[in-house]
């Protein structure tokens, strides 16, 4: 297998996932959203079913956690101030002493997923460690904003959705961050990353197979992925659809030679 023979993804490569930002309008080391805005799901309906218009007026905040959006030129913090944990979460990614996008609450989170994958990526620790820095860089890169667009949010409304924000089906908007202190929770984003990056990720997972069955990871978790573009897609747009993520992410490839692009959920 491919992977396992291969070593991870290094910091050069790292930075070419973000290489071509240069080209958009963005300045770097900004922060595009931060903490968690909106506790628990505010949804009325059941996402993927008929007639749940996700982001609509059944089901605003279809999974917990979704972050806050943050304004123009909001910088990044000390780790050690906001997101203490960060060294136990993404190691050999960021350090305590780093400036970063996150808080603890969202690395929180974001370990309770990072350990779901380790169980079914195990097998190839070069795959897992390049899925883990994808995502620990999504959430906590300082430079945010040059790669992330925050396309839609709005502020959770206790008017719209009355009722406590409790952690069952079907409540409101009093209690959480967004509304108390009346800021918009992030929605969807538009994510870019470098062709080269993502194809190398995919390549490096693609082949990953769970021991006891030898079946396909890519075949029964990510959708039966077949290539990069697939593979982004199903954890960000699907995962949104089914209501696994808080946010809809439009992950969109750039070719760094010929400077095209191509959405994930193309």
């Amino acid at each position: 297998m491919w992977c396992c023979n291969s070593k991870a993804l290094g910091s050069d490569m790292l930075v070419c996932l973000f290489l071509l930002t240069v080209s958009f309008p963005h300045v770097l080391s900004y922060c595009a959203f931060r903490g968690t805005c909106v506790e628990n799901p505010v949804c009325n309906c059941i996402p993927g079913s008929s007639g749940c218009e996700l982001g609509g007026r059944d089901c605003p905040f279809p999974a917990q956690g979704p972050p806050c959006a943050l304004g123009p030129g909001t910088e990044p913090e000390l780790a050690r101030t906001i997101a203490p944990s960060i060294e136990s979460v993404c190691p050999q990614v960021f350090s305590k002493d780093d400036a970063v996008c996150c808080s603890d609450d969202q690395l929180t989170a974001l370990d309770v997923q990072l350990t779901k994958a380790h169980g079914f990526l195990e097998s190839c620790p070069a795959c897992f460690a390049n899925f883990a820095r994808f995502w620990c860089t999504f959430t906590c890169s300082p430079d945010q904003a040059s790669f992330v667009d925050v396309t839609r949010s709005s502020i959770c409304n206790a008017t719209k959705w009355p009722g406590p924000n409790g952690a069952t089906k079907g409540g409101g908007c009093d209690g959480t961050t967004s509304w108390a202190v009346r800021n918009a929770t992030v929605q969807e984003v538009k994510v870019r990353v470098e062709l080269g990056y993502g194809s190398e990720l995919f390549r490096s997972c693609k082949d990953v197979t769970f021991r006891a069955t030898g079946e396909k990871v890519m075949s029964y978790v990510f959708g039966g992925s077949e290539s990069a573009a697939e593979f982004l897609h199903f954890q960000g747009t699907a995962a949104y659809d089914s209501g696994q993520n808080p946010i809809d992410i439009d992950f969109v490839l750039l070719n760094s030679s010929s400077s095209s692009s191509s959405s994930s959920s193309s």
